[in-house]
């Protein structure tokens, strides 16, 4: 029936333009850009149900700020298409939008310029994880160094965290002033780093909840793709034995 009707519209345009090719240019160029907006249109009506970087970004976000978990339907309409992701940081290197949406989020150690001794301690409050949360006073944001054995699961833990840490920062802010030293921000990491294990079984728990794809019970479907800025320390083997 669309097709019919199309054509009767395409037939009668076509009278209407006649011979001459401003018309005709003309009315290809406008049924063209309207052909192009439907369908960027209709791909809002397409509903992805695994999680890839940018949909756990979002799903991550959406339940610190506001204890919920997006369902696949919700994300769908908010997801931009052609745009950069929402939540990816701000890139002004050249280099690192080479390197795609994500550099400024997932950086290596020399990237944090982080000193030796502040590294000393953030290793041993990561010593049970596979990333680690970084921030000095000549960072702006916080940024996450993943382990070079972190895997998907490990990661999107990662990516709780640093929601949670970019949300007290936030609070921080409005209230008493950006965090000034890095000692000062120690704490606030460790917190998020806690907050994170603490959440993350619920946060699985309503993304399985709201219709997101697991493979069983506790392993959801993520497709993040390889990362390449990571860096290798020893970490808790007991920890690692246990999962």
């Amino acid at each position: 029936m669309a097709d019919l009707v199309g054509m009767v519209i395409g037939i009668e345009l076509a009278r209407l333009a006649g011979t001459q090719a401003m018309y005709i240019w003309g009315a290809y160029i406008c049924l063209s850009m309207l052909d192009f907006l439907f369908i960027l249109k209709s791909l809002d009506t397409i509903v992805f149900r695994f999680l890839n970087l940018e949909r756990t970004t979002m799903l991550a976000d959406n339940y610190v700020t506001a204890r919920h978990v997006l369902t696949p339907q919700e994300m769908a309409g908010i997801e931009p298409i052609l745009q950069r992701p929402l939540l990816a940081e701000s890139q002004s290197k050249v280099k690192d939008v080479l390197k795609g949406y994500w550099a400024n989020t997932f950086c290596s150690i020399s990237q944090t310029r982080v000193q030796p001794e502040e590294l000393r301690k953030l290793l041993q409050v990561f010593k049970d994880e596979s990333y680690l949360l970084v921030l000095t006073p000549l960072q702006t944001t916080p940024v996450i160094i993943l382990h070079q054995g972190a895997d998907d699961k490990e990661e999107a833990a990662s990516i709780l965290a640093l929601r949670l840490l970019k949300q007290t920062l936030s609070h921080r802010s409005s209230s008493s002033g950006c965090v000034a030293s890095f000692e000062e921000a120690l704490p606030l990491i460790d917190d998020a780093r806690q907050q994170a294990r603490e959440l993350l079984p619920s946060f699985w728990q309503g993304a399985q909840a709201a219709g997101w794809n697991f493979l069983d019970e506790k392993e959801p479907v993520l497709v993040f793709g390889y990362i390449g800025d990571r860096a290798l320390w020893p970490r808790n083997l007991n920890h690692d034995s246990q999962n």
